[in-house]
């Protein structure tokens, strides 16, 4: 998992390639065959890479955690690159469907900060202003970022077709409202932005989107002003023990 999530941080790629995030991935699947976070963050890494065939990820998280929209992703992505707007309809319908969409943030960013915080690598963060732990924290939450948005792209560019039906912009309205209550913040400003557009004004579900970005407006904001400089050790330390009783990112915030 540590590797995976440097994978999208580090500046150097040599090592620490695509090719090196699913291998460890898959590494770890094996040794944690039941783990949902490490099954759901092999699917979105195997989706952020290239050529990656998502069939087997997906599969292994529809068998351990049924209703977890983000395997649908990986038949969006198949029916995207075919250009099948038959099959494409098909995999919204499937996402509209979805009871949840978690990636498993929190545990995620915990288990590789702690792994990190245990090593010694060649190119270790600036450890003056946070701590080795602290440090790491903002490196891995970095890289899950960009992990957590890479598979999006297909629904965003799905829903904005403008030969797209009627029963398609119902199922990308139906979507966006499930991201809105995913386990982590990055989807659930997805889901409110993307309704946000595609949504009537007037409508509920976008007074629904407006509340959830106010929401995350408040959460960032909130963050921000807590940071000062005398506090800037204990503010990484604070988050890191409450994503460790949270499963879900708003709630550790």
């Amino acid at each position: 998992v540590a590797l995976a999530l440097l994978r999208r941080s580090v500046t150097e790629p040599r090592y620490f390639t695509d090719a090196t995030a699913l291998n460890a991935l898959t590494a770890a699947v094996a040794t944690a065959p039941e783990s949902r976070a490490v099954a759901a963050l092999r699917l979105q890494a195997c989706l952020a890479a290239q050529g990656c065939d998502a069939t087997e990820p997906a599969e292994h998280v529809r068998r351990i955690d049924p209703g977890n929209g983000i395997a649908d992703f990986a038949d969006l992505r198949s029916a995207t690159q075919s250009g099948d707007a038959t099959r494409i309809d098909a995999a919204l319908a499937a996402l509209a469907n979805a009871s949840a969409f978690n990636i498993y943030f929190n545990a995620n960013t915990v288990a590789a900060t702690d792994a990190l915080s245990r090593t010694r690598l060649a190119a270790e963060p600036d450890q003056r202003r946070n701590g080795k732990a602290g440090e790491w924290l903002v490196v891995v939450t970095d890289g899950y970022s960009l992990y957590g948005t890479a598979a999006l792209e297909d629904i965003a560019k799905a829903c904005r077709d403008p030969a797209a039906t009627d029963a398609r912009r119902a199922n990308c309205l139906r979507t966006f409202a499930t991201l809105q209550r995913a386990d982590a913040m990055v989807l659930q400003s997805v889901g409110a932005n993307q309704t946000l557009r595609h949504a009537a004004p007037a409508a509920a579900a976008a007074a629904a989107a407006r509340e959830t970005r106010r929401r995350l407006d408040w959460y960032g904001e909130s963050l921000a002003a807590a940071m000062k400089p005398w506090n800037f050790r204990q503010i990484p330390a604070v988050l890191l023990a409450a994503r460790r009783m949270h499963a879900r990112e708003e709630d550790a915030q």
